[in-house]
């Protein structure tokens, strides 16, 4: 069986691939939802003994620098928000189903989880200052736009490694290294990923064209976004997403509604507090 067959396997047998918690599934419902309340949120987290557990954690760690220890869920969602819990869920979620150690040649999977967050973090701004979309929808999709890799790795980890060796020895980018030697992206796996976890079609579209936005079938300027964050996040040099900086040119900007100087602008905000930002999360477990 060639590497495009076992890769035909993997993706037609989706009983092998990972499966989000339903918590995860609940709050990202519950996310679309105008009737959702912190009651709601709560009594779902407490289901779920070790989620509960790290939110406490997280509410009660320096960075949110309260005054009396928090005990109960109620009152650490009071103090976090119902979009910065659902983030924290979805982060502690998706890195949960895959390793976080270790290294496969220079791609480092605790930098590669750190440069997913970030490109959340730096998603979420730009969402924020272009209005284009939800900016807790676009930290989501920052979050999860290269879990074709994750897959890679995990179920495809003989071939992941040949693609990291090309990268080694070729340079260039993941994505080219991925062509050559699988004849595919952890872009279209991804996306595949992202429609068995039955996530909304943003998101699909996110995760699957974001190295080629003028390429989706709807909602190019989500894809855009994600290209323009994960490139900025490259730039700063918090984590790693292995392969070489991708360039960001003024249609890639003008696509998300990024000018070259909210570009700057953006970017020189971030590099004040975003690794405060990825630590909190990344390291949340």
């Amino acid at each position: 069986m060639n590497t495009r067959e076992k890769i035909a396997v993997v993706l037609r047998d989706v009983k092998n691939l990972p499966t989000l918690p339903d918590v995860a599934v609940k709050l990202l419902e519950m996310g679309e939802s105008p009737t959702s309340s912190v009651r709601d949120l709560a009594q779902w987290i407490e289901r779920d003994a070790a989620l509960a557990t790290r939110v406490l954690k997280l509410v009660n760690s320096s960075f949110f620098g309260v005054q009396h220890e928090v005990t109960s869920i109620r009152h650490a969602l009071m103090i976090l928000g119902m979009a910065h819990l659902r983030n924290l869920v979805l982060s502690s979620a998706v890195s949960n189903l895959f390793d976080r150690d270790g290294c496969v040649g220079s791609f480092n999977r605790k930098e590669f989880w750190r440069h997913c967050v970030a490109t959340a973090g730096a998603a979420r701004t730009i969402a924020a200052r272009t209005n284009i979309i939800d900016p807790e929808t676009a930290f989501t999709a920052g979050l999860i736009h290269d879990v074709g890799k994750l897959v890679l790795d995990r179920y495809l980890h003989e071939d992941f490694v040949k693609v990291i060796q090309t990268l080694d020895a070729k340079g260039g980018t993941m994505k080219d290294a991925e062509l050559e030697t699988l004849g595919t992206t952890h872009a279209e796996i991804g996306r595949h990923l992202a429609v068995h976890w039955n996530l909304p079609e943003v998101l699909r579209v996110a995760v699957g064209f974001h190295h080629e936005p003028e390429s989706a079938p709807s909602r190019s300027d989500i894809a855009a976004l994600i290209a323009v964050a994960d490139a900025m996040v490259r730039e700063l040099r918090v984590g790693s997403g292995g392969g070489e900086d991708q360039a960001v040119d003024e249609k890639l900007l003008s696509a998300c509604k990024v000018s070259s100087e909210l570009y700057d602008t953006i970017k020189k905000d971030l590099s004040v507090d975003l690794e405060e930002q990825v630590g909190v999360l990344a390291e949340s477990e």
